[in-house]
């Protein structure tokens, strides 16, 4: 993943991506796409927020108070727009935010921590879902209803096999390898509906982290004697990881001497916390901003 080219000017990212290497091979009904990440911190993983601290079994629990407490915020006919504006009103999610727009994600890289190297990740030809393919509909399914729970094999076997989604899509659920091979993903590229003015002024796209089976344990309780209920925990991506959902990710340092040069040149294309934030809260900081650094400088 770690790729041995610094990032320090706008030329720099383009001169990158103009070389990177087409990696992937576009298939019959398969999206491919290339996203990017801008992180301000280089140490920081490619972790999803509820993957850290030990939250993620309490993924279900974070959901359920945001929909109790706010239930005209959140429509749940469409739970990854919903999961998506609990990101963005700053709920834990297993959503990472990524970009088509490279400058974006290099204006994230340099914006905060400006004490630290950035870095800029580069998903090349990944395997893209739109929101409301199969896929992304199970995983929603799975977390709005089983996530943080031991999982008895028959119930989310039946519940799966009977859902709409599955009875429409060319391909149906037959036994628990099928289901568990949905589940145990790396992760998911997803192509999110332009609805949100955050994601269209952003580009925005996002990553759904996955996850793999920590173990399958054979019930010993009279009353389910015998039953298999399934544990799972997050799928990381680390430094050292290459390879990702049929395609390819690369990550290059910014170095934090360059963060503000960067900054001015983006500023020039445009490229501001007022136009990628557009409610007004992050409007009047970016003004805030804008007059302290002119009368500093």
């Amino acid at each position: 993943m770690d790729v041995d080219v610094e990032i320090s000017s706008i030329n720099d990212l383009l001169q990158i991506i103009r070389t990177t290497p087409d990696t992937n091979k576009i298939q019959v009904n398969i999206k491919s796409s290339r996203f990017f990440r801008g992180q301000s911190n280089y140490d920081w993983k490619l972790i999803p927020s509820v993957y850290r601290d030990g939250l993620f079994d309490s993924e279900r629990i974070l959901i359920n108070e945001a929909i109790h407490k706010y239930p005209l915020e959140f429509n749940l006919s469409d739970k990854f727009s919903t999961l998506v504006k609990m990101q963005h009103f700053g709920l834990k999610t297993r959503l990472l935010d990524l970009t088509e727009n490279p400058l974006v994600a290099l204006y994230f890289a340099c914006n905060e921590n400006m004490d630290e190297d950035g870095s800029i990740y580069i998903f090349n030809n990944v395997i893209t879902c739109y929101s409301y393919d199969q896929i992304v509909e199970t995983y929603m399914d799975f977390i709005f209803k089983f996530s943080g729970f031991p999982c008895g094999e028959s119930d989310i076997l039946g519940y799966f096999k009977n859902k709409e989604y599955y009875n429409m899509s060319r391909r149906s659920i037959e036994d628990i390898e099928d289901l568990i091979y949905d589940l145990t993903l790396s992760g998911v590229f997803v192509s999110p509906k332009m609805d949100n003015i955050r994601i269209i002024s952003q580009q925005g796209a996002f990553f759904m982290g996955g996850m793999k089976i920590k173990e399958i344990e054979t019930s010993r309780n009279i009353g389910n004697y015998g039953k298999k209920y399934y544990h799972f925990e997050p799928n990381i991506i680390d430094d050292q990881t290459e390879r990702v959902e049929g395609g390819y990710v690369f990550k290059y340092k910014i170095k934090k001497e360059d963060k503000k040069n960067i900054l001015k040149e983006l500023e020039l294309l445009n490229i501001t916390g007022a136009t990628l934030f557009q409610d007004l809260e992050h409007q009047i900081k970016h003004i805030n901003k804008s007059v302290i650094n002119d009368i500093l400088n």
